[in-house]
């Protein structure tokens, strides 16, 4: 008796075993079936499929995951959302299902539920990337910066030949003003990757912004030769350009931006504008003067310039109407009186010369101002006070003033500290 009941219970389990191998076999080749149609786009014949796998084996997690991110892809969210959840019910140590449900928070916009999953993803499995990407993302959002650092310096420490982290990651050294940081992994994210055009273009802006005009010209240029191509890089390799005193080479680059961005950024005409008037070019100087103030009537600069250019065209009375409609504009503009004086001196109108070089000397003192007042008085027979003056811009570093005060002053003072000023 016992012998037919021991019989009878091994059939039974053999039978159970074949049977459940049967169909653990069954639901593997629907899921394979069902992972080759995902992957051929083909998302609600994947769907289908998963959930026949769900039907034969309901502890198949994969299953759940899978169909979700089917779900996901064709927008049904809330489906999607239900199948992360089982599929973490299934398996509590799912990595994977954690990061898919962070990504479906992160883009409903719950981020509290976002970085839990995504820091238990990181929790489950330390050396899995993508959440630390992702969570990086979320800290960088809430203005979390050093967090932020910290996941993307932990991303680096796993995969270190990555040009695309350290890009990252300097971005947000830049928004917390760690320039040298954010210098270095820009160089760095160019060293791995020597075709990184955008990384050319922000290392470019960071030496364009501290004055590092020839290496800002030699990044911006490569940005350029690497296909990245677009107002701003043109526009900033001109500012350079012309910052370097290359004007022609300046004048080319505005004119690019002009002609091929149809530009609405008055002061690429400004520029050129400056451009033309330093290659004595007034013609041209006046008519980009002349758009710019279309463009952007409230700034004073344009007449500043154009008034410039009148002047050297000996058109003396629209010259002054010019300088004059800039003084209104603001009235503490040194630069407007000083240039308006200088031009009066050129006239030999001294008294109209040094009354407006004492305002623009009081308001902001400079080289040009000095010397140009002490020329002034020195015509005026003010022997005195032309060497005053010439003794402060002498002093300013301005190397024509030197040469003038021995000429003219009695007693002059030989050992006058000297440097080369870069005179606008």
């Amino acid at each position: 008796m016992n012998q037919i009941i021991y019989r009878t219970f091994l059939i039974i389990f053999i039978l159970f075993i074949f049977q459940t191998k049967s169909f653990s076999q069954s639901a593997n080749a629907v899921y394979d079936g069902g992972v080759v149609k995902m992957n051929n786009k083909d998302y609600a014949g994947a769907i289908k499929d998963f959930t026949k796998v769900i039907g034969i084996s309901p502890y198949y997690y994969d299953a759940y995951l899978d169909r979700g991110r089917c779900q996901y892809i064709l927008g049904k969210k809330d489906e999607a959302l239900a199948d992360y959840n089982k599929a973490i019910e299934k398996n509590p140590k799912y990595y994977q299902a954690f990061f898919e449900r962070g990504n479906y928070y992160a883009d409903v916009k719950n981020d509290k539920s976002a970085l839990a999953d995504y820091s238990q993803a990181i929790t489950i499995k330390r050396k899995y990337i993508d959440p630390y990407f992702k969570r990086a993302a979320l800290y960088e959002r809430a203005q979390k910066n050093d967090l932020a650092i910290a996941d993307y310096s932990k991303i680096i420490e796993l995969k270190p030949d990555v040009a695309e982290y350290y890009f990252s990651r300097a971005a947000i050294y830049l928004k917390i003003k760690k320039q040298e940081e954010a210098f270095n992994d820009y160089t760095k994210s160019i060293d791995l990757k020597p075709d990184y055009a955008q990384a050319f273009y922000q290392r470019g802006l960071m030496l364009y912004n501290v004055s590092r005009w020839k290496d800002a010209i030699s990044d911006f240029s490569k940005a350029i030769e690497l296909k990245l191509q677009h107002e701003d890089i043109y526009f900033k390799r001109a500012d350079a350009l012309f910052n370097s005193s290359s004007y022609d080479a300046a004048i080319l680059d505005y004119s690019l931006v002009v002609i091929t961005y149809k530009t609405k950024n008055a002061d690429v005409f400004i520029n050129r504008g400056v451009c033309y008037n330093n290659a004595a070019k007034y013609d041209l100087a006046i008519k980009d003067f002349t758009k710019a103030i279309s463009m952007k009537p409230v700034d004073e600069k344009p007449y500043i310039y154009r008034a410039i250019a009148y002047g050297k065209l000996n058109k003396i009375t629209t010259a002054e109407s010019d300088y004059s409609k800039a003084i209104v504009m603001n009235p503490k503009n040194a630069y407007a009186y000083e240039q308006r004086g200088t031009m009066y001196f050129e006239q030999k109108k001294y008294q109209l010369s040094l009354n407006d070089l004492n305002i623009a000397i009081k308001i902001k003192p400079s080289a040009d101002a000095y010397f140009i007042r002490g020329a002034c008085k020195d015509a005026l027979k003010d022997n005195e006070g032309a060497c005053e003056d010439l003794n402060s811009a002498a002093k300013l570093g301005h190397k024509e003033a030197q040469k003038l005060s021995q000429k003219i002053c009695v007693a002059m003072p030989t050992n006058i500290p000297s440097s080369n000023v870069k005179n606008k």
